[in-house]
């Protein structure tokens, strides 16, 4: 929930009956001069604005992909907390999961990622190599957005602490600090991404409306569940991060952006299959595996970028 909403709701009790969505679409419609002033009520305006998605412009697509993957980090950031701490208070969090998946929803890209991602498994990899550059343009700068929400604050911070480490030794040992922690703090950002991933699938398996609040928090509430989501999840996600180290490593060693990149999307695809062998038994979305790899030009760019310092 925005600051704004907040305010509005504290102050104008006749508003109770109206939902977050139509509260900041009736407020942002009338009264603009917030959206200059609350980041985040703005963003929930643009994403509730959004026309369902059938919006096929580059303008649309790029918009509605960029906001999926912010969406998708907000998800990451209160699951990775659910147990104290994270960006959110007790009261928020839940709420806030909720509105990201809302927002997702709503934000469904063009008429062929649509059909993609509406898709049967089995279909899936036909489908995509029926429009792979309006799909893999989505799919890139969808997880290249939630790298870099995610990831914001994670990887300078990791920086720093490693530039700080390396200090003890001036200099070379500076620089060999801050590249360590730009590793590990990608990796941390891999892992968070990775275990909100599969946390939110868990819940839609088990029924759970992900865009529902209360729903959310009566399924928190079962200690037998969370304690099995948390081991799938864990176990999806830490061979995932685990080969995206290598790969940051891999490319930083070849030459050539290509090869690099290529590295990447290479560690990308293994990485999805190790996870879902790893919590699964057995690869069980084979459509995952290449769209892993896709997107990984998205974030392994940046990556690349920060190993060797351009």
């Amino acid at each position: 929930m925005s600051d704004t909403i907040r305010d509005i709701r504290a102050a104008y009790p006749a508003y109770d009956d109206m939902s977050d969505e139509e509260l900041t679409l009736a407020w942002g419609e009338k009264y603009p001069v917030y959206l200059g002033q609350d980041a985040e009520f703005k963003e929930d305006f643009e994403s509730y604005s959004a026309d369902n998605n059938s919006d096929d412009t580059t303008y649309g697509m790029i918009r509605n992909a960029w906001l999926r993957g912010q969406n998708q980090a907000t998800t990451a950031d209160v699951l990775v907390g659910e147990t104290g701490g994270g960006k959110w208070g007790e009261e928020d969090r839940i709420a806030e999961m909720a509105h990201a998946n809302k927002r997702s929803q709503m934000l469904k890209g063009s008429p062929a990622y649509q059909e993609f991602a509406a898709a049967p498994e089995e279909d899936k990899i036909g489908r995509f190599f029926r429009d792979p550059f309006e799909i893999t343009s989505q799919v890139i700068i969808e997880s290249l957005s939630a790298q870099i929400s995610y990831g914001r604050a994670r990887v300078p911070l990791s920086v720093g602490i490693g530039a700080g480490t390396g200090s003890v030794i001036p200099g070379a040992g500076t620089v060999a600090g801050m590249g360590a922690g730009f590793v590990a703090g990608n990796i941390v950002t891999t892992l968070g991404l990775s275990y909100g991933s599969k946390f939110n699938e868990m819940l839609q398996g088990e029924g759970v409306d992900i865009t529902n609040p209360e729903a959310i928090k009566t399924a928190m509430a079962d200690p037998e569940f969370v304690s099995r989501a948390r081991n799938k999840s864990l176990k999806y996600g830490i061979p995932i991060a685990v080969v995206d180290a290598i790969t940051m490593k891999l490319g930083g060693l070849v030459t050539g952006s290509g090869r690099k990149l290529l590295t990447e999307s290479v560690g990308g695809a293994a990485g999805e299959a190790a996870g879902q062998l790893a919590s699964e038994g057995e690869i069980t979305s084979p459509s995952e595996v290449l769209i892993e790899g896709v997107a990984e030009f998205g974030p392994g760019a940046v990556q690349q970028a920060g190993m060797s310092g351009d």
